[in-house]
C-alpha cells in the first residue's frame, strides 16, 4: 500500500506528464517503477536507509497511474474542422448571384428613377442623396458590429454585416412595390432599341468611358480595404472611409444640377477621372490607415459626382423607349465587366 501525500514529484508513464502533483484519494492502478534518491548515500537494490539528518531531503519516485483528466491538465484549445476550397468555391458563388442582382438592380432603379425624375422634372443628383445619408449611417455601424462580434467569438466575424445587409434588402423591396410606373409604357423593341444604340458613335464612346471607370471603381472597390488591413485598420475604421466619402459628396450631389449645368455632362466625368488620378497616386503613398481619410473624401467627385453625370448623361442622350435599355447596358458595363 503506498500512500501518496500531495507534495510528491511523480513522472507518468508514456510522456504525458513530469513532475505532476498527484492529488489524494484519486489514483487507481498505481504502479510503482522506480526510487530516485540522489542525496542519500545509505542505500540498497531496493530500498534507501533515511537518516534522521535526511528527513528534510526529498525523493523522487517514477510511478504509472491512472488519473482522471482534470487533475493533470485542462484542455480549452478546440479543433475546428474546415475546409477552405469549399468555403472559397460557396462564397464566389454567393458573391457572383449577389454582384448579378445587384448590378441589375441599381441599373434598373436608376432607369426607373431617371423616368419618374423626367415625368416630374426633378433632379437625379438629390434622389441619389439619400443614397449617400444610408451608407453615411450604416457603414460605420457594420464595420463595429464586425469588430464587436469578431472580439467575441476570437475569430474574424462577418455574419453581422451580411445578415444587415440582408434585413436591409428585403426592407428596399418592399418600398420597391410601391414605386408607381404607370405613367410609362413599357418598351416591346427591346432588341431593336440596343441596336440603334449602338449605331449612335456619341453612346458607343460614352460606354467605353464607362468601361474605364469601372475599372477604377472595381480596383478601389475590391483591393482598397485589403490595403488598409494590411495596414492594421479595424473594421469600425473601413467603416468610417465610407461615411467620409459619402459625406463629402452630400453637398457636391445638392449642387450636382448646377455643376452639369455650367460644365456639361462630359467635362463632369472628365473632372472625374482627373480625381480618380489623384486618389490612386495618394493611396500608393501612405503608410498609416488614418492617412486614408483626405483620398476618401474625394469619392465625391468619382463616385458621387462622376456617378451622377453618367446617369443624367445617359438618360440625355436617350429617348423615353431606350432609357431603360441604355441605363441597363451602362450599369452593366460599369458594374459588371
Amino acid at each position: 500500500l503506498a500512500v501518496i501525500s500531495a507534495n510528491t514529484n511523480a513522472t507518468l508513464a508514456g510522456g504525458d506528464a513530469t513532475n505532476s502533483t498527484i492529488v489524494p484519494g484519486t489514483t487507481t492502478g498505481l504502479q510503482v517503477l522506480g526510487w530516485s534518491c540522489p542525496h542519500l548515500t545509505h542505500q540498497n537494490e531496493t530500498a534507501y536507509s533515511v537518516g534522521e539528518r535526511d528527513k528534510e531531503g526529498s525523493c523522487i519516485f517514477q510511478c504509472s497511474a491512472t488519473l482522471p483528466r482534470q487533475h493533470l491538465c485542462s484542455n480549452t484549445e478546440t479543433v475546428q474542422v474546415v475546409d477552405p476550397m469549399l468555403t472559397f468555391w460557396c462564397y464566389l458563388l454567393v458573391r457572383l448571384l449577389n454582384g448579378l442582382t445587384l448590378a441589375t438592380s441599381f441599373t434598373l432603379f436608376d432607369g426607373a428613377a431617371m423616368a419618374i425624375l423626367k415625368e416630374y422634372k426633378g433632379e437625379y443628383g438629390l434622389q441619389r442623396l439619400y443614397g449617400n445619408l444610408g451608407a453615411i449611417v450604416v457603414t460605420p455601424v457594420s464595420g463595429v458590429l464586425i469588430d464587436v462580434f469578431s472580439d467575441m467569438h476570437g475569430y474574424q466575424d462577418y455574419s453581422p454585416a451580411f445578415y444587415l445587409y440582408c434585413c436591409l434588402k428585403v426592407v428596399a423591396a418592399v418600398l420597391i412595390l410601391f414605386v408607381n410606373m404607370d405613367f410609362r409604357e413599357p418598351s416591346s423593341t427591346v432588341v431593336k432599341d440596343f441596336r440603334f444604340l449602338l449605331r449612335q458613335p456619341e453612346i458607343l464612346t460614352f460606354l467605353l468611358v464607362m468601361l474605364v471607370s469601372g475599372t477604377c471603381f472595381g480596383l478601389l472597390d475590391t483591393f482598397l480595404f485589403w490595403l488598409l488591413q494590411d495596414m492594421g485598420a479595424q473594421k469600425y475604421l473601413m467603416g468610417i472611409t465610407v461615411t467620409v466619402g459619402s459625406l463629402a459628396g452630400v453637398p457636391i450631389l445638392i449642387a450636382s444640377g448646377a455643376i452639369f449645368n455650367k460644365l456639361g455632362h462630359a467635362n463632369t466625368i472628365v473632372l472625374g477621372f482627373a480625381f480618380y488620378v489623384v486618389r490612386m497616386f495618394g493611396y500608393s503613398f501612405i503608410t498609416n490607415p488614418w492617412w486614408v481619410m483626405p483620398f476618401e473624401a474625394l469619392e465625391c467627385f468619382t463616385v458621387s459626382l462622376m456617378g451622377a453625370a453618367a446617369v443624367s448623361y445617359a438618360a440625355a442622350l436617350s429617348t423615353p423607349s431606350t432609357i431603360a435599355t441604355l441605363q441597363g447596358v451602362y450599369g452593366g458595363i460599369h458594374f459588371g465587366v
